[in-house]
């Protein structure tokens, strides 16, 4: 396999440093594609479904439309990383990474690197010798652009300082509340008004396609316990090159996977020729009918069960005919057939069925939009300087935290940056808070400042420049480099 290599042996240091092989690792790799089957193509990185898959299944992980999301947006990144250092000139030869690969503890016998012990690696990992390359030198690109573009960059301690007197002073504040609550008696409610704003808000009544449901479901771990294994086929695998410890739990799997291939075959038959109920499809497969007796929309069941089978169970053939599904394989190692039990087509609900719904709604925006005006009314008075003899609550200290925690974002801001002078308060209007209101900054107490509490915010400083240095990169790579969208989608869901 291993052709003479560059003798480069600092540079190899660095990167068995820099490449963490954990073997549960999993990287795009960087092979083109001459059709648009990927998700997107990014320089000539593609990123597709089936990597997603891969990702997902390696490092066990929920396989739901938000996941998958998430995933592809790190693999969309890593494919702008790797582009960026193809930009920059970065290279590892293949020769270099094969030299890499000899140097791995676990492909060595005796500090001696030992072919079999890497094909053996790569059959465990149903992966090509020329893919697990590419996703090595992947990977090295990948975490060199990490360490030169998300290096920490040191703080100065006059730039922590500025930071802890913004966020570390208390403001002395008093808050004008306006409670939704005490507007009720002032709205009155008319049918014509609530038919209105079912009018206006109709779509948020309307009732998705949803379905009850039975179910039979048999995994390959279900079959493992049944696969007897004998003293003699144990020891011709141990001769074979397989260790005595593994020797048998290969056996069963194998065993499992062949018992799994079988009962498929077995399932689509009973399912398709017996099609009244699922119980002879139980019966076949040594498992339980299942039920959900819940009403589940195609959304709520996208999160709870894998994607073959949500797609099975709002077909027009299970979720409309009322017919068994065939025979569904996951992907995770099971097997479903499904029958619908109820079937509720999408539709709209009636004034008359959400009324009392429609009415609380009702009460709950306008006694919430009255508040607003007041206490909008009141900041304009206030901010004009106008002598009002109202109520405020007792001054108390305020730090940023706290504030944050009950202002609205765009209060938040202005809070933030408020700075009264001697007898000129500051007013701040929170009209998009749980509970409009007013608040008026008499003045900000500065708080003495223990070292630990320096410490701990330079390096939290630290971590977001360098945080802000790789987003920035990130949307000058966006920028500049190609990226195309090809015929794959992420989510699960057509």
């Amino acid at each position: 396999m291993f052709d003479t290599v560059e003798k480069h042996r600092g540079l190899f240091k660095i990167l068995l440093a820099l490449i963490a092989l954990s073997f549960v690792t999993f990287t795009a790799h960087s092979f083109s594609s001459a059709s648009d089957n990927y998700i997107v193509k990014v320089g000539d990185q593609t990123v597709t479904e089936q990597d997603i898959e891969r990702f997902i299944r390696l490092r066990n992980l929920p396989n739901n439309d938000e996941t998958r999301q998430q995933v592809a947006e790190a693999l969309i990144q890593q494919a702008y990383l790797v582009s960026g250092a193809k930009e920059l000139g970065l290279d590892m030869t293949t020769g270099q990474i094969k030299k890499l690969i000899t140097q791995i503890p676990i492909f060595q016998e005796n500090g001696q690197f030992v072919q079999a012990k890497f094909d053996e690696y790569l059959q465990k990992i149903h992966q090509p010798e020329a893919v697990f390359i590419e996703n090595l030198r992947t990977d090295y690109f990948t975490q060199t652009m990490n360490a030169l573009i998300g290096a920490p960059t040191p703080v100065a301690d006059a730039q922590t300082q500025v930071a802890l007197k913004i966020f570390s002073n208390v403001r002395q504040a008093q808050m004008l509340g306006f409670s939704p609550a005490d507007y009720e008696n002032k709205v009155k409610i008319n049918d014509a008004d609530l038919e209105a704003f079912y009018n206006k808000n109709q779509a948020q009544y309307n009732l998705p396609p949803a379905v009850q449901f039975n179910f039979v479901r048999v995994s390959m771990q279900d079959l493992l316990p049944h696969q007897t294994v004998s003293d003699e086929e144990i020891q011709a695998a141990i001769q074979a090159g397989t260790p005595e410890t593994e020797a048998k739990q290969n056996l069963q799997l194998e065993k499992a996977n062949r018992a799994f291939a079988l009962l498929k075959e077995n399932l689509a038959e009973v399912a398709f020729n017996q099609n009244e109920n699922l119980n002879a499809t139980a019966q076949a497969a040594k498992a339980e009918v299942q039920k959900y007796s819940e009403w589940l929309t195609k959304e709520a069941a996208a999160q709870q069960f894998p994607a073959p089978v949500v797609e099975a169970l709002f077909s027009d053939d299970v979720m409309k005919k009322g017919n068994n599904s065939d025979v569904i394989d996951d992907g995770q190692g099971s097997l479903w057939v499904l029958r619908t039990t109820q079937a509720r087509e999408a539709k709209t609900q009636s004034f008359a069925d959400v009324k009392n719904l429609i009415q609380k709604q009702y009460l709950q925006e306008e006694t919430r939009r009255l508040a607003q005006n007041d206490a909008k009314t009141m900041f304009d008075k206030l901010q004009k300087g106008e002598k009002i003899n109202t109520k405020w609550s007792p001054q108390d200290e305020m730090t940023l935290a706290q504030a944050k925690m009950v202002l609205s974002p765009e209060a938040y801001q202005q809070f933030l940056q408020a700075a009264p002078k001697e007898n000129a308060p500051i007013y701040v209007l929170s009209e998009n808070s749980p509970v409009p209101a007013v608040i008026r900054i008499n003045a900000i107490v500065e708080r003495p400042v223990s070292p630990e509490l320096q410490n701990i915010t330079q390096q939290q400083l630290t971590q977001k420049i360098a945080q802000d240095h790789m987003q920035d990169y990130m949307n000058y790579l966006k920028r500049t480099i190609k990226s195309k969208q090809g015929s794959q989608k992420i989510t699960q869901q057509s």
